[in-house]
């Protein structure tokens, strides 16, 4: 199934330390509504933005998504 990634953006509220917004991604099917998601990945919304754009131009699988977000918040 082809996929597409998009960000989001939500408010993130933490007791004690207020709130924020966070970024995350979304895969959409070419054919409609999403079908999962990381939020919050950062507050950083150009990050994201070129995570997504890489995520998209390397035809990532979904399945993937998760471990390839982790991979490249651990560097």
């Amino acid at each position: 199934m082809a996929v597409r990634y998009c960000v989001f953006s939500e408010k993130i509220s933490l007791q004690g330390l207020g709130e924020h917004t966070g970024w995350g991604i979304e895969v959409r099917p070419d054919d409609g509504s999403p079908v999962g998601r990381i939020r919050d990945i950062s507050e950083n919304r150009p990050y994201v933005e070129l995570l997504a754009e890489m995520l998209n131009s390397e035809g990532a699988e979904a399945v993937h998504l998760r471990d390839i977000v982790e991979d490249i918040l651990g560097r």
